[in-house]
């Protein structure tokens, strides 16, 4: 089979894999039956993009408890680790949309440090790249900031710079954050 439908089969693997989720979680009350019936609807049609973006959409995003969230980001964290092409680059999507609110353990950022050091592919790596920056995990941070001056892919680079600023900014170290800026 070719890549492209690999990836395909990846998208409705990781969409069948959220309705599941969802179907698992209390369904009984108002707010998760919206839930439920949105991602049951997005897996009849086979379209993880649907499902995303009506994820995306305010009120659907303010019903989801913070125990679902968790629940979620397992089934991401399991995606992550798969080693499938399609459902890492679909969790990796995931991760760069939802990344504040998914809870992640040490694991799933491990899991996207290795992406990103052992994917051939710099477009897949510069996501990793990207969802380690919506994760804020500080270890993976660091590694990124130690990282940055072995990188051979000036794209990967410069997302890297971009991501290890931000991130020291935020957390107030302008000192951690400057030579990030700087290095080009």
């Amino acid at each position: 089979m070719k890549r492209k439908h690999y990836l395909i089969l990846g998208t409705v693997a990781v969409a069948a894999v959220l309705a599941l989720v969802v179907a698992l979680l209390d369904v009984g009350s108002e707010d998760n039956a919206v839930v439920g019936t949105i991602a049951s609807q997005a897996t009849l049609q086979g379209d993880l993009d649907k499902l995303e973006s009506r994820l995306a959409q305010p009120d659907t995003r303010s019903k989801l408890s913070s125990e679902q969230w968790t629940t979620y980001g397992k089934s991401v964290s399991q995606a992550l680790a798969s080693g499938h092409d399609g459902l890492t680059e679909a969790a990796l999507r995931i991760t760069i949309q939802y990344g504040n609110q998914l809870e992640l353990k040490k694991p799933a950022a491990m899991d996207l440090v290795k992406v990103y050091r052992n994917h051939p592919n710099d477009r897949v790596r510069r996501m990793a790249v990207a969802a380690l920056g919506r994760v804020q995990d500080p270890w993976s941070m660091d590694f990124l900031r130690r990282s940055l001056e072995f990188e051979k892919s000036d794209e990967v680079r410069h997302t890297m710079n971009a991501v290890v600023a931000e991130y020291f900014v935020a957390a107030g170290d302008q000192a951690e954050a400057q030579p990030a800026v700087l290095q080009e």
